[in-house]
């Protein structure tokens, strides 16, 4: 290999590791566990207004992406117009509340704080792994919990009882399917975990028909 060949693919391995092939998004919303929203003091209804508007606003920002940690998100570079409107969602929550707080003779409430961190590719690749990881768990602990209630169906006559598994069962196999959509967009390779996933979903569904 000559010299300039040398230089021209070590010259490229930077201009990639430039590039922003992901984003982090790590937040720090306002919480219910104030003093002035205890419920000893007789606030209860303020404290669950609160605790409902910030797990609507987590909520809102964990389905951007895949969680490294309870707050940090790692979202992939083609979801960047998702960010926007996810931020300006959960602002005008945290505008919502405010105003309603204020109406009820409270002191209103301090806006959520919310980073976007582009990454190159090295730094992708490190966070990916955390992910990777956390997902991985994740799968594991739901097929744990699948295999349980495998167990436990036929034991279940109340035909309420069947129809309200059932209903979360589909909710709980739509949010499978999302990340599994995420993690082919970052690279992450998990599939036989996912199908085993969704083999145990389609089989607790089938004991239910």
């Amino acid at each position: 290999m000559s010299a300039k060949n040398g230089f021209e693919q070590k010259e490229a391995r930077y201009q990639e590791n430039d590039l922003e092939t992901s984003f982090i998004i790590a937040y720090d919303m306002p919480s219910e566990n104030r003093i002035v929203y205890d419920e000893k003091n007789g606030n209860r209804e303020a404290k669950m207004k609160v605790r409902s508007t910030r797990i609507a606003a987590i909520s809102k920002l964990h389905k951007l992406g895949l969680l490294c940690t309870e707050s940090v998100i790692l979202v992939p570079r083609m979801r960047e117009k998702d960010i926007e409107k996810a931020i300006e969602h959960v602002n005008r929550l945290y505008e919502d509340l405010d105003q309603w707080l204020r109406q009820k003779g409270y002191s209103g409430i301090e806006k959520p704080l919310i980073k976007v961190i582009p990454l190159n590719s090295q730094q992708t690749v490190a966070f990916k792994d955390i992910a990777e990881k956390r997902l991985a768990e994740k799968l594991d602990e739901t097929i744990d919990r699948l295999s349980r209630l495998l167990d436990e169906l036929d034991d279940i006559i109340d035909e309420n009882v069947r129809r309200k598994t059932k209903y979360n069962l589909n909710k709980q196999e739509k949010e499978i399917k999302r990340l599994q959509e995420i993690a082919k967009e970052l690279g992450i390779d998990l599939e036989g975990k996912f199908e085993l996933v969704f083999s145990f979903f389609e089989e607790a569904k089938n004991k239910l028909l």
